[in-house]
């Protein structure tokens, strides 16, 4: 009998006589799998009660976060970096999984640390947040960075106008389109603006098809919207900042990781421990610059 005919004859056998060739759990694994299954609802209970939507045990504050290479439970380090001499000025390990909290205070607390009345600071498009721009606006704070937002065109795979092809008149708060007719404030939603034009406007417009699929175009306007568009001003401005930042902060970093972690990992568990172990590794880091820097002589004669 060959190997097909073997294949027909065993989808023709009985349901129970396939049932018996396959091997069946046996009690101990089933009793096993309950008893996981209650544990896992038992501590799925513990966290609804706690508010938690994670929970790693035996390092229950860190967090799984994204990082290049993947998801991972980690800590969010965070350092301010002083231009000249690549010093670390200021440090934070957070539980933070992202950075767009992250800009307003650890500018501050990096002006408050030279004790200056201004300061310009650079970060990645990461740390994009209108509310923390403002903020660091109002604290004396320039900062550079690239201002990460979605597209406003509605048009899915078609390339259409995006909100920078409005012109915004402040006076009025009203957009004016590229065919020259006026989107009104329609409704504010959680601080942020939404604008519409008149369905008559678009249903007759000659450039519909460039704007929007929809029976009008609408369009928003976040609630830092000006604080984002001087952002965007400062950037064109000065482009070289962003390759400024790359070879100021990524140089203790790499450091950091390479010299004094080895494998990039903490060794000391929960967040006091990796702040500890953080503390250590900067002051080791900056000693080492500032011998790089001043010279071991010069340093410990200031020191003494």
């Amino acid at each position: 009998m060959d190997h097909l005919a073997l294949d027909r004859q065993l989808h023709l056998l009985p349901l129970w006589d396939l049932l018996c060739v396959l091997p069946l759990p046996t009690q101990a694994v089933l009793r096993e799998l309950q008893v996981k299954k209650a544990n896992n609802q038992t501590c799925q209970g513990l966290m609804e009660v706690q508010g938690l939507v994670q929970h790693i045990v035996g390092e229950s504050e860190a967090q799984k976060m994204r990082t290049p290479s993947g998801k991972f439970v980690a800590y969010n380090i965070q350092s301010a970096v002083n231009a000249e001499h690549c010093l670390i000025l200021h440090h934070e390990v957070t539980q933070d999984g992202a950075d767009r909290q992250q800009l307003e205070p650890m500018a501050k607390a990096a002006k408050a640390q030279l004790q200056q009345a201004q300061l310009s600071v650079t970060a990645d498009a990461g740390y994009s947040n209108g509310e923390q721009f403002q903020a660091c606006e109002d604290a004396g704070i320039t900062a550079f960075v690239p201002p990460n937002r979605s597209v406003n065109n509605q048009g899915g795979d078609t390339e259409l106008f995006d909100r920078t092809d409005f012109k915004y008149e402040e006076g009025r708060d009203r957009y004016q389109c590229p065919a020259g007719q006026w989107l009104t404030l329609k409704q504010m939603n959680k601080g942020e603006r939404i604008y519409q034009a008149a369905i008559s406007d678009c249903r007759v417009c000659p450039l519909k098809n460039r704007c929007t699929k929809a029976s009008r175009r609408y369009l928003r306007r976040h609630a830092q919207e000006a604080a984002f568009e001087r952002m965007e001003q400062r950037i064109r401005a000065h482009p070289e900042m962003m390759t400024r930042r790359r070879s100021i902060v990524e140089h203790p970093f790499g450091n950091l990781k390479q010299w004094l972690f080895g494998n990039g990992r903490f060794l000391l568990r929960q967040l006091k421990g990796a702040r500890a172990e953080m503390a250590l590794a900067v002051q080791a880091y900056n000693l080492k610059r500032a011998i790089k820097v001043l010279g071991a002589r010069k340093l410990i004669s200031l020191m003494g």
